[in-house]
């Protein structure tokens, strides 16, 4: 379909939209490790397996940096689970997604344009104590039928966000 008329998403889907995939149910096992400047750390693990009609797959991550900024250091960690039914006849599936996900963070603050050209580094005193937090919840329930020419997919859905943040623009 040419232009912004989306059977999917519906007339004028202007900005677009975004799909995510989760990984797929199978039999496998990944660690990524990974670090970085500024004391980045990042550890992101994987497995997935079944048990009889049922595939699991689990994921958890966590990454640290000290950042390239005086009070800038980040800390994050994210875990879920996805668990997929399927019966003998293999005609529909059903499946469970819970994920949790948090971000505790500092802010460097703001600088003058002098105080970015001579230490850019540098984070004001008065910006000791900004920094911000982030916590996403969700879990989810879908069911999906194939018939010989149309698929079906129905999706319950509950979602939980908390974003905080704290910043002091100047020392008043």
């Amino acid at each position: 379909v040419k232009g912004t008329n989306d059977p999917r998403y519906g007339l004028f889907n202007i900005a677009g939209n975004v799909q995510v995939f989760t990984s797929a149910p199978g039999r496998y096992s990944k660690v990524k490790l990974l670090g970085g400047a500024f004391g980045t750390g990042d550890l992101q693990g994987t497995t997935a397996f079944s048990t009889g009609r049922v595939s699991h797959v689990y994921f958890g991550g966590v990454r640290t940096s000290a950042g390239y900024r005086d009070n800038s250091d980040l800390d994050r960690f994210t875990l879920s689970g996805k668990w997929v039914y399927t019966p003998a006849s293999e005609q529909w599936t059903a499946a469970l997604v819970a994920r949790t996900y948090e971000f505790d963070t500092q802010a460097p603050g703001y600088l003058t344009l002098q105080q970015a050209e001579d230490t850019p580094r540098f984070s004001p005193a008065f910006s000791a104590t900004d920094g911000g937090t982030q916590r996403t919840r969700h879990v989810s329930l879908h069911l999906d039928r194939q018939f010989q020419t149309v698929a079906l997919s129905l999706k319950a859905y509950r979602q939980q966000f908390l974003s905080q943040r704290f910043v002091r623009f100047t020392a008043a």
